[in-house]
């Protein structure tokens, strides 16, 4: 973000920076609030959606890299490989489901 000048002669980098674009725009009113709300909450729907969420793949390292495995073992079930357990799941996610039929979700 480029730096601005706010009211008071300092210069506002961030959160800063936006507040005071927004007070420069006229939008202190509540739509900008809604509308970064309303963003906010669909990406904690998609979140919330993913298949590492949704049937709680086991997480443990194999030999060398990181496996993310939904079932009784990986000939089986459905896995991911990656070299740190965020990039297991995150494979697992993108890549695993593909041409699969979708297997009922975990319930608590």
């Amino acid at each position: 973000m480029v730096p601005i000048r706010a009211s008071d002669g300092e210069y506002c980098v961030g959160a800063a920076n936006e507040a005071a674009l927004t007070r420069r725009r006229g939008m202190d009113d509540w739509s900008w609030q809604k509308a970064q709300l309303s963003e906010q909450i669909c990406s904690v729907g998609e979140w919330w959606t993913r298949p590492s969420v949704l049937y709680r793949p086991r997480v443990f390292l194999d030999g060398k890299a990181w496996c993310c495995l939904y079932g009784e073992n990986i000939q089986e079930g459905v896995v991911a490989f990656g070299d740190t357990p965020e990039e297991a799941v995150s494979n697992f996610d993108f890549y695993a489901w593909r041409g699969k039929p979708t297997p009922e979700p975990v319930r608590p």
